[in-house]
């Protein structure tokens, strides 16, 4: 445990550097396409300066790790996307070629949903096996020692690359296997059954193998890739799935006329 823990506060300090950096570079570059898109707005250089700026104004009274300058990375990225979907909403009202928009709309959001109840179901499982603990007089680690400010970004990303790979990668695949094809219009149909199969055996397996993980939890789990006990479930599910549409559509096919 301690060895854990001294790995994550070594890393700890790179964090809101690393933070600042990501969201910096993606205020210029969203401010670069609305620029595009109007060309009156302000220059791309200015609102990631003026970015950088509030971040380093918040963070250094109290630490960049602190909630209030975790917070400080969100205001400019937020207002740019609204503006960028204020012109985006703009353009597809004036033009009829924004037919295609729906099911790229609907995969996005379904890649949103899986990364999130991904990089969640590990948490939440460990919130019901200490409240379960809790309640036969069990002792537990402190939600406290999770929530510290140095704790949270760095418990992030170890549980998401080590506990939570399986699902951020299929959200990641789902935007590409969702597109529509116009020469194999049941693909995308096909795709989305075997994503919704594997997200469900996924949350599924993840309840056993994060219960254990809690049940007696030691710092160098996070350390371990866990996660991996998710992809058999996952591929068992959507093998079947695959086998059963494949049936189905010979079926279909050889009572066609």
């Amino acid at each position: 445990m301690a060895e854990a823990w001294a790995s994550i506060y070594y890393l700890a300090p790179f964090v809101p550097v690393l933070l600042l950096a990501g969201t910096t570079t993606f205020v210029y570059r969203l401010a670069r396409r609305i620029r595009t898109a109007a060309p009156g707005s302000a220059p791309p250089w200015r609102l990631a300066a003026l970015h950088a700026a509030l971040v380093i104004a918040t963070a250094l009274p109290g630490g960049a790790l602190t909630p209030l300058g975790i917070a400080a990375n969100l205001p400019v990225p937020l207002v740019l996307l609204w503006r960028r979907r204020r012109l985006s909403a703009g353009a597809a009202d004036a033009t009829s070629e924004a037919a295609p928009e729906g099911p790229r709309r609907s995969a996005k959001r379904l890649a949103w949903l899986i990364g999130a109840t991904g990089a969640l179901a590990p948490w939440l499982v460990g919130l019901g096996v200490k409240f379960y603990l809790q309640s036969r007089g069990q002792p537990t680690y402190p939600v406290r020692d999770f929530l510290a400010p140095g704790s949270v970004l760095p418990l992030l990303g170890l549980s998401l690359l080590n506990w939570s790979s399986p699902l951020v990668v299929l959200a990641l695949i789902t935007p590409f296997a969702l597109k529509d094809r116009p020469g194999d219009p049941d693909l995308r149909r096909r795709n989305l059954l075997l994503i919704r199969l594997a997200w469900v055996a996924g949350l599924a397996g993840a309840v056993p193998v994060f219960r254990s993980v809690f049940w007696r939890f030691d710092g160098m789990y996070l350390l371990v890739p866990v996660g991996l006990y998710l992809v058999p479930p996952m591929v068992l599910a959507s093998g079947a799935g695959w086998i059963v549409w494949r049936i189905r559509h010979r079926g279909g096919a050889g009572r066609a006329p």
